[in-house]
Parts: C-alpha cells; sequence; structure tokens
C-alpha cells in the first residue's frame, strides 16, 4: 500500500509540475495581452495546449493510481484521501499533505491568472468593436415586426465621413 501511496504522491507532483507551467504561460500570455502582441500569443497559445494534453496524460494516471488504492478512493474528495493516507500510511500524511498544499496553490494561481486574462481579452474585443463602429459606423440593430431592419432615426456618425 505504502507503494501505491508513493505513486499517487510522485504523480500529483507531475501533475502539479504541468499546472506551474501552465502559470507560467499564463503570466507570458497576460504580457503579450497587454503588449498587444498577436503572433507571439498565438505561439503562446499552440505551447499551452500541448501543456494541457502533458497535464491530461499525468492526470489521467494520477486517476487510475488513486482508483488502484480502492474503490472508495476513485473518486473521493481531497480531504477523504488525506484521512486515508494518515490511517493506512501515517509516515506519508505529511508528504502527501504537502503535495496536496502545493497543487492547491498552484491551481488558485492558474484560476486566477486566466480570470484576469480572460477579462484583458473582453476588454481587448471591447476595445476592437468600438474602433470598428468608429471607422464603419454602428449599424442598426432594431427589427421591424416584418422581421426587416427598422430603418435608424438619427443618423450615426462615421468618422471617415465627417468633414472638418
Amino acid at each position: 500500500m505504502e507503494q501505491q501511496y508513493l505513486e499517487l504522491i510522485e504523480l500529483m507532483d507531475k501533475v502539479n509540475e504541468m499546472v506551474q507551467r501552465l502559470v507560467i504561460l499564463a503570466q507570458e500570455k497576460k504580457r503579450l495581452v497587454i503588449q498587444g502582441q498577436v503572433k507571439q500569443l498565438d505561439s503562446l497559445i499552440r505551447e499551452e495546449g500541448i501543456v494541457i494534453s502533458e497535464l491530461e496524460k499525468w492526470e489521467g494516471a494520477r486517476f487510475r493510481a488513486q482508483k488502484q488504492l480502492g474503490p472508495d478512493l476513485a473518486d473521493c474528495k481531497a480531504q477523504y484521501l488525506q484521512q486515508q493516507v494518515a490511517r493506512q500510511c501515517p509516515h506519508l500524511k505529511a508528504v502527501f499533505q504537502e503535495s496536496l498544499s502545493r497543487l492547491e496553490t498552484s491551481l488558485g494561481a492558474l484560476s486566477s491568472l486566466n480570470q484576469h486574462n480572460n477579462e484583458l481579452l473582453q476588454q481587448s474585443l471591447d476595445h476592437i468593436a468600438l474602433l470598428e463602429a468608429a471607422i464603419v459606423g454602428d449599424q442598426p440593430g432594431t427589427y421591424s415586426q416584418k422581421g426587416l431592419q427598422a430603418e435608424e432615426s438619427r443618423t450615426r456618425i462615421n468618422l471617415l465621413d465627417r468633414k472638418v
């Protein structure tokens, strides 16, 4: 049983390693979005896909190792798994807890960075939509009862048509 728990801890560390790589990529993504470096961002997104594939591989191996510990541990919460480690292999409790804590910290950092990056991307998309509306003019978005686009009651400003 001890060997199985050691294998599980090792696999959790591999998963954490992949999550840490994603954290580094998310930090780089944030920098690239802010600087508007689209080509580098595209390359980074491809690299991120490779890391995610690796993460899925290690997470699958971790799940299988956890399942081999017993049917009740296959899909349990981390707290229950911690209790089982403490009960069955008390000398591994601290090592398991440390590995789990690192993984939780990494996942929290990744979640926070992903949320911030999503907000940055949304701001970029909003800005692009604003620029597009300023250049080509905003199109009416109201439809009549017959399903035809309603005529705009007021003239929209188009920056390219403005005479100075």
